[in-house]
Parts: C-alpha cells; sequence; structure tokens
C-alpha cells in the first residue's frame, strides 16, 4: 500500500497511441514481457525509446520481450524458470528486472479498478490478474 500509484482527481477518455508492430508471445506464458514491452512502445515512452533502443521509431521486439519474461522468471516467487520450464511470472518481478536494469526509474500500484482507471490517466498502465485454470 506504500507504493501506491499517482491517481488523477476525475477519470476521462484517454488513449495511449502506439505505433509499434503488435507482438504475438505464441503459446508462452511470456505475457508480462510482451506486456511490458508494449507498455514501452506506446508514444508516451518514447523517450525511453531514444535513451535505450536511438530512436523514438524504434521499438521493442518479441526477442527482449522474451529476454525480460526469463530474468523475471529468474527472481520471481513461482518455481521454474525460463527457458527450461514456462511457468510464467508476474508483473512485479517484471518491473523489478526493469528498474534493475534501469529501464524504467520506478513502479507503483493501483488497487483495484477505480485507481487503475485514475491512475491510467496519468500514463499507460500494466495489469495483472490470477490466471485460473478455466481461463
Amino acid at each position: 500500500m506504500a507504493y501506491g500509484a499517482e491517481l488523477a482527481s476525475e477519470p476521462k477518455t484517454i488513449m495511449w497511441q502506439s505505433q509499434a508492430p503488435v507482438l504475438d508471445q505464441g503459446k508462452s506464458n511470456a505475457c508480462v514481457g510482451f506486456t511490458f514491452a508494449q507498455l514501452l512502445n506506446t508514444q508516451f515512452h518514447d523517450e525511453t525509446r531514444i535513451k535505450l533502443l536511438g530512436s523514438k521509431d524504434q521499438f521493442f521486439d518479441s526477442h527482449k520481450a522474451y529476454d525480460w519474461y526469463s530474468r523475471a522468471t529468474e527472481i520471481d516467487e513461482f518455481p521454474g524458470q525460463m527457458p527450461t520450464e514456462d511457468t510464467g511470472t508476474s508483473a512485479l518481478a517484471m518491473c523489478k528486472v526493469a528498474e534493475r536494469e534501469a529501464t524504467i526509474k520506478a513502479y507503483n500500484h493501483a488497487f483495484g479498478f477505480d485507481e487503475c482507471i485514475k491512475a491510467l490517466q496519468n500514463g499507460p498502465v500494466m495489469v495483472g490478474t490470477f490466471w485460473t485454470q478455466g481461463m
């Protein structure tokens, strides 16, 4: 709870644009790495791509998404690690990896749907959910 996201006072319709190609994780469990890559591929993160890739018109690709995912599986709380065991990971582990490599400066959490909508006013967000057998 100490790491809550900055929240707007009132929600409004907003669209965070991306000109990046759509990434396809195939049948892997790498959604966290792919979500993070696409988050950074939005126009909101143009400066990050300029710093890391040399141009705002360069985008993070599937290889980088898998790399981030694999490294997140090394530090998460779940058994198994990529590349030998594709058991999934958490958004928290992904953000820890990104912060450690200085891809991002910080990360915060929204607690519930209303907070997520208010946080979305300030920039694009990653959304995580518990993955169940029926999904």
